[in-house]
């Protein structure tokens, strides 16, 4: 049972993790160009 929401937690957590280094990854590219 608390598995379960562990497995959930890190799936939110995982999902903040990407949106937060997709946005760094495009101010990069924007200070490439």
């Amino acid at each position: 049972k608390s598995l379960r929401r562990n497995m959930r937690n890190q799936f939110q957590a995982n999902l903040n993790n990407n949106s937060t280094s997709n946005s760094n990854y495009e101010a990069n590219e924007k200070r490439a160009l």
